[in-house]
């Protein structure tokens, strides 16, 4: 009886260490359901979140998709407008003679011939380039710049035979640099005089509108007249003011818009020359009469430096000499810059060689 007693004991514990175990069991697979339950819950969330982003998301891309297409389709209207005009300019610019002297090229095109040899190296040897297509332009535009006084009338006779564009890359570079000083100092200067202001030098300047100047620095297209052989050795060597003597409006290099004065200073023989330069003349002072004396322009107001050049205007008391006016009125006829550093402040930009009666 004891002993069945201790056998059912034993089995009831057996029992109740299985039932424990399998509770256990139970509960660990409840809470792992439950785990899964949530799991699934908070992914069905996300779910139904990222489709309602993801609707958004369309929504605004669909609106975006219209704003491009909208702005494509203005875009190929404009560019349709373009096209059209372009192709009318070239309509226009087709039905002009092809022979006719007066016929020139694009400036475009003859401003891409101007500067793809600035690129080069500065040991590039000077050439003269040849171009015949602007002598209709040149002759025409000096012609403009004649007087019609007694000493002028013989340039009305010139015929050019050619013109000649000047490569220099070592002077061009040198020329390049003190324009950048200059436009730089004159940043301080604002109220200087500009030479745009001066209607003969706009004219140049617009005449011959494929060489950029850069006008923050005053600068000009001038004319300079000189003999063959020394505008060869300028076209060479650059403009030298130690080689001038002082001059009536003081030392430096004289040069001048008006075409009837510059040939005052050519050749005596019926072939002659003018030169066609760039000229800085930053910050100009404008003469009031004759300065033989001086060797440089005078200072300016202020500033502590000299000016850059001097301006003669038509109508400046001049005194006596050959050009200057008749006798007994002894006044100015021309304009006249004078420029007291030539090797830096002057580039040869063409030759134009011509023949007088």
């Amino acid at each position: 009886m004891v002993e069945a007693d201790w056998i059912c004991e034993i089995k009831e514990s057996q029992c109740q260490i299985l039932l424990r175990e399998d509770s256990q069991a139970l509960e660990e697979c409840f809470d792992s359901w439950l785990d899964d339950t949530t799991e699934r819950q908070r992914l069905s969330q996300s779910a139904s979140a990222t489709c309602v982003v993801a609707h958004d998301d369309g929504q605004q891309l669909s609106q975006e998709l219209e704003i491009a297409k909208m702005r494509a389709e203005d875009a190929e209207a404009r560019l349709a407008a373009i096209v059209a005009r372009v192709a009318e300019v070239a309509d226009e610019f087709g039905k002009q003679p092809k022979n006719s002297e007066t016929a020139l090229e694009p400036w475009i095109q003859h401003q891409e011939e101007l500067e793809i040899w600035k690129q080069h190296s500065a040991t590039k040897p000077m050439q003269l380039c040849t171009k015949p297509k602007l002598m209709p332009v040149i002759h025409k535009l000096l012609q403009s710049f004649v007087h019609d006084s007694y000493d002028c009338v013989r340039a009305r006779s010139a015929m050019l035979t050619s013109v000649e564009e000047v490569v220099n890359v070592r002077l061009w570079k040198q020329y390049c640099h003190q324009r950048g000083l200059v436009r730089d100092s004159l940043q301080a200067r604002m109220d200087c005089p500009w030479v745009l202001d001066i209607p003969p030098v706009k004219t140049w300047s617009q005449a011959l509108s494929w060489v950029h100047l850069d006008h923050m620095a005053n600068e000009a297209l001038l004319l300079h007249g000189t003999t063959h052989e020394v505008a060869e050795k300028i076209a060479t060597q650059g403009f030298d003011e130690r080689m001038c003597k002082r001059g009536h409006y003081g030392r430096g290099i004289y040069l001048s818009t008006d075409f009837c004065k510059t040939i005052q200073y050519c050749d005596r023989s019926s072939l002659k020359c003018v030169l066609v330069a760039r000229v800085i003349l930053g910050h100009p002072f404008f003469a009031e009469g004759p300065m033989r004396d001086h060797d440089r322009p005078p200072e300016t107001e202020g500033h502590g430096v000299p000016h850059d050049s001097t301006i003669v205007r038509p109508g400046t008391p001049n005194g006596k000499g050959m050009g200057k006016g008749k006798k007994g009125f002894e006044r100015q006829i021309h304009w006249e810059f004078v420029i007291p550093r030539g090797d830096l402040q002057i580039y040869p930009e063409m030759i134009v060689r011509f023949r007088t009666i």
